[in-house]
């Protein structure tokens, strides 16, 4: 039943509300994510990020604020269903509805591990650790790298995690704290939106020996769709230039660490043909021209992260 249904590890969809007041999720619009174009894509799940890109409190209240809108969305979208374990993400697949995983997109603001646990008991499954900057937790990629990595709080904050049954997302961190959560985590760790340094030098991509790491945690890279991480120097490109990026990884580690992270909008180009999440059919078909199997393609839209999710989540 799973053929063909789509997994998709980030997006930035809830941002659409502070852009625009009169935003319908249920109604087709300029945006890249809407209820129509996950319908017209067969999505099975979507991991909802809460972005504040803001540091201290004013990310605190920013992201109490996208979560209220996430909140608002569910009261008044029938189709979409939140899901906190992998059980009652089993039962969506059986159902005619898209499970939502809410997501922090940088844990900015949080001092104390209450706090993390209050943004667990409102949903919150999966959270990346930074977005740009440094925070209570760990230093972010806009920080220089200075050997700097995970604080003592965040060594707490990571246990705590894993203890609760939170995917840890590794996406943004500096080197020295991509290797300090490689250390303290005993869970499966995702980068939910990064590509292949080796193929694009951009700092948001992973190396190869990151790319190992993670692989080793039994965990995932998802694929992001921003053009200036899947080919350097170009505004352009195309479907072939990101399968690129998933072949390189199959060959290093295997299909089984590579998902999609789409990262719509919250990117303002994307691949040829894939303008938005609903064109995310046309990768399906190019990978079958590129001579991905079918449990290939299962693998990457869908069973590699509903695998994570059945591992992670409490």
């Amino acid at each position: 039943m799973m053929n063909h249904f789509i997994v998709d590890g980030h997006s930035d969809v809830l941002l659409n509300y502070l852009r625009d007041g009169n935003y319908n999720f249920k109604k087709k619009t300029k945006f890249q994510v809407d209820l129509p174009k996950m319908e017209e894509a067969n999505l099975l799940l979507e991991v909802f990020a809460v972005c504040p890109a803001l540091a201290g409190d004013q990310a605190l209240k920013k992201s109490i604020k996208l979560i209220d809108k996430f909140n608002y969305l569910l009261e008044n979208t029938k189709k979409i269903e939140l899901v906190r374990t992998y059980k009652e993400i089993d039962n969506i697949i059986d159902s005619n509805k898209i499970a939502a995983v809410l997501s922090l997109e940088g844990a900015d603001g949080i001092s104390n591990l209450s706090t993390l646990r209050v943004f667990y008991e409102l949903g919150v499954r999966m959270v990346t650790l930074t977005w740009n900057y440094k925070n209570y937790i760990a230093y972010g990629l806009a920080e220089s790298e200075d050997g700097k990595g995970v604080t003592k709080f965040g060594k707490k904050f990571i246990e705590e995690m894993d203890d609760l049954g939170m995917v840890i997302d590794l996406s943004h961190l500096t080197p020295t704290s991509f290797w300090d959560v490689i250390k303290y985590s005993k869970n499966p760790l995702v980068a939910s939106h990064s590509n292949v340094k080796s193929i694009c030098n951009h700092k948001r991509n992973l190396t190869d020996n990151q790319i190992k790491a993670i692989a080793k945690t039994d965990g995932l890279i998802g694929i992001n769709f921003c053009p200036e991480f899947i080919k350097e120097n170009k505004s352009e490109v195309e479907i072939t230039d990101l399968i690129e990026h998933i072949n390189y990884i199959k060959n290093l580690v295997g299909i089984d660490y590579i998902g999609l992270g789409t990262d719509y909008d919250g990117i303002t180009k994307t691949p040829k043909n894939l303008k938005d999440i609903s064109r995310l059919p046309n990768l399906i078909d190019e990978l079958k021209k590129n001579n991905f199997s079918n449990n290939e393609i299962e693998k990457i839209i869908n069973k590699n992260w509903l695998r994570i999710f059945k591992k992670v989540l409490a």
